[in-house]
């Protein structure tokens, strides 16, 4: 029986030593897209190509309401023109140093088999940005990447803040080459980081 007890309390020690520190509330305003017109506030809209070209980009759009995942709204990003485009929609937040703080950034993304389907090196991932008081790049960490068509999927990605950051990027990003094709939904974007 002793050792039954030991065994259960040594167990329950460790998964205690093994649970992540916890992380806060969700840091990012309006995440659900709901306040605002186009962009929604809070956001930028953004997108470039190789060309530089105005035919040329990605482009932002308002989603219809039956296609949210949640709310009463979401967005939306769909290539135009050729070459090799990029566009995605970003939000800038505050951060507050310290060391060996966790993140975790999170959002669904749709892109419908019966739409215009992600084809010809089409992704979309997610990206967190961090920034140094002079705004430097100092961090970059994506998600994997969707590259075909699937229902509303949630993509994520985790890791620790650099202790000298002072501001955090996260965006949805969709990129492609000169043939790419695709239009994609995201809702619910999310970025948590420990106390």
């Amino acid at each position: 029986m002793g050792k039954i007890l030991l065994c259960v309390s040594l167990g329950a020690a460790l998964l205690l030593c093994a649970a992540p520190k916890s992380l806060a509330a969700n840091i990012l305003t309006n995440s659900g897209f709901e306040e605002g017109d186009f962009p929604p506030t809070g956001w930028s809209d953004w997108s470039g190509s190789e060309s530089g070209e105005p035919k040329d980009g990605v482009a932002g759009f308002p989603a219809p309401k039956e296609m949210v995942r949640a709310g009463a709204k979401c967005i939306g990003k769909i290539f135009y023109g050729g070459g090799e485009r990029w566009g995605g929609f970003s939000q800038t937040v505050d951060v507050a140093s310290g060391t060996g703080r966790a993140f975790e950034a999170s959002g669904w993304v749709l892109n419908k088999k019966n739409d215009v389907q992600l084809t010809n090196g089409a992704k979309v991932y997610l990206e967190v940005k961090f920034l140094d008081a002079s705004e430097k790049e100092i961090k970059v960490a994506k998600s994997s990447s969707i590259t075909q068509p699937t229902n509303w999927i949630k993509l994520s990605v985790r890791g620790l803040v650099p202790k000298d950051a002072k501001k955090a990027v996260f965006s949805v990003v969709l990129t492609g080459s000169d043939k790419s094709k695709g239009k994609i939904l995201f809702d619910e974007a999310s970025l948590n980081i420990g106390e």
